[in-house]
């Protein structure tokens, strides 16, 4: 897809929210704010499916990564299988958007979940746009991430949250994300860095 100069800069944006660079540390901060909150059992399944799914995505980069595969003569490529930016969007963004969405009944709460998913879908999109991951990539991404964040839905359904913790955790996040954004880890080095380590021979 051939790109102007202004539209790969909005998308190159929009992707960079989707870097672990930026999202651990909004992820550390929205914990904080959770954990101030004395909402312990949040933090430790939104953690859980964070550490997950960077689990899984780094360890699938190291043993698969890259292939090229013909189906029913058609060639299904992977760049640096699945996408870590639209699995962690996901369990990120869209945790954080069950979180609010179930925790409150205001229409500032529902507004800010939903703008929260609308910025998962751009993200997803833009690593697709830019030509970075190819559709195999980002689909195994967005079902990934939908396994690891399936554990946080009948807990966020349950509870309610007092406005001051939804504008705690919203400030925290955007706080770190202005912060943290434009910082990324290459994708493509990490994952010939852990290719590299999962191959060695030991000693």
């Amino acid at each position: 897809m051939h790109l102007t100069g202004p539209e790969r800069q909005f998308w190159t944006f929009v992707a960079d929210l989707g870097d672990i660079a930026v999202i651990a540390p909004a992820f550390l901060g929205a914990a904080a704010v959770l954990v101030w909150h004395r909402r312990y059992r949040d933090v430790a399944r939104w953690g859980a499916a964070f550490l997950a799914c960077v689990c899984v995505t780094a360890l699938l980069k190291a043993t698969i990564g890259s292939f090229r595969i013909t189906v029913f003569g058609h060639g299904i490529r992977a760049f640096s299988f699945p996408s870590g930016h639209a699995g962690l969007a996901l369990v990120f963004y869209g945790g954080l958007s069950l979180l609010i969405w179930y925790g409150s009944r205001s229409w500032f709460g529902r507004l800010a979940a939903l703008a929260l998913l609308a910025l998962e879908t751009l993200v997803t999109l833009s690593v697709f746009i830019l030509g970075w991951h190819p559709v195999i990539d980002v689909s195994c991404g967005l079902f990934l991430g939908t396994l690891c964040i399936a554990a946080l839905w009948p807990l966020a359904a349950q509870q309610s949250r007092p406005r001051t913790e939804i504008a705690s955790l919203l400030l925290a996040v955007s706080v770190f994300v202005a912060a943290m954004h434009g910082a990324r880890i290459d994708d493509r080095e990490l994952t010939g860095m852990l290719a590299r380590s999962v191959v060695a021979p030991p000693g």
